[in-house]
């Protein structure tokens, strides 16, 4: 997200590695660059901060060579998963790639070379539609168990699945 990187690069010294879906680098960065343009978010001095890579979060190892993936694995200190196939409208199946293989991929890589920490963006969409009057607070520490959401949207439902990986994840450390 547009927000979350720029917040990073300017509270934080750190290279961003931006997995961007593009066919290169290149077209990557100018990816990243033009939405940041476009939010007037844009600073010069973030160019040199900027790591784009161009993969895929659906695919093992997010599409890169073996090396390539184990090479970031080894330079990355921790993981911000903001990233999902959000569409309202679309099933379940067509969104599980990118929300469900995509999480597992980022815990992959979290798990390969040094143990990263991830800080994992869900929706409060993977809560149950609210069937009573009474209104509910949510935050980080509301369970998810029990929220039942599948036939009202692919989305929530996908999002669900992957937070409850992350939720598995964090139980074993």
């Amino acid at each position: 997200d547009r927000f979350l990187l720029d917040e990073l690069l300017r509270e934080t010294k750190a290279s961003i590695y931006c997995l961007i879906r593009e066919k290169n680098n290149k077209t990557a960065f100018n990816k990243i660059k033009n939405i940041l343009v476009l939010n007037q978010l844009w600073k010069e001095e973030y160019a040199e901060r900027i790591i784009p890579i161009a993969g895929d979060l659906s695919k093992p190892e997010f599409g890169l060579s073996k090396s390539k993936f184990e090479n970031l694995c080894k330079k990355i200190d921790v993981i911000y998963h903001n990233a999902t196939h959000m569409n309202h409208l679309a099933p379940y199946e067509t969104l599980k790639a990118v929300n469900i293989t995509g999480t597992i991929e980022i815990l992959k890589m979290a798990c390969t070379g040094k143990l990263k920490p991830i800080h994992y963006t869900s929706t409060t969409g993977v809560f149950s539609e609210k069937t009573t009057n009474t209104p509910r607070k949510i935050n980080e520490k509301t369970p998810i168990d029990n929220e039942i959401h599948f036939q009202s949207s692919g989305y929530s439902g996908s999002k669900w699945v992957a937070e409850n990986i992350i939720m598995k994840a964090k139980e074993r450390g």
